[in-house]
């Protein structure tokens, strides 16, 4: 059950359907509808830095968990991005170079030490 850093990027972008219990409430409306939210990159930085959010709230303690999974990381990541041209859009990717990466050691969300790796 490990997770790939390319998949889980490709998945965040992808559009979120707000419907049923997760309806959007339109202030102008002022009531719920159903909805899509989506995140578009028009603009990509040389370096890309991505923080995976490691630590989940359990409900039944009350407190934050580590996730024990583990995560692939690729040593090419591909990023769609969405650039405008004389009013029409393109959709283009770019290429990232894994380059390092940071990890938490410890068992728990409330204590350990990062390290970073250089590749």
């Amino acid at each position: 059950n490990d997770v790939d850093v390319q998949r889980c990027l490709d998945a965040y972008l992808q559009p979120e359907l707000l419907v049923e219990d997760n309806q959007y409430y339109c202030s102008t409306c002022s009531k719920k509808a159903d909805a899509s939210r989506s995140l578009i990159l028009e603009q990509i930085p040389p370096v890309l830095n991505i923080q995976l959010a490691r630590y989940v709230f359990d409900m039944a303690t009350f407190s934050k968990k580590k996730l024990a999974t583990k995560v692939r990381l690729p040593r090419t990541l591909t990023v769609p991005t969405k650039q405008a041209d004389n009013g029409d859009s393109n959709h283009t990717t770019a290429k990232y170079i894994l380059c390092a990466v940071q990890n938490h050691l410890g068992t728990s969300a409330h204590g350990g030490h990062y390290i970073a790796d250089v590749l």
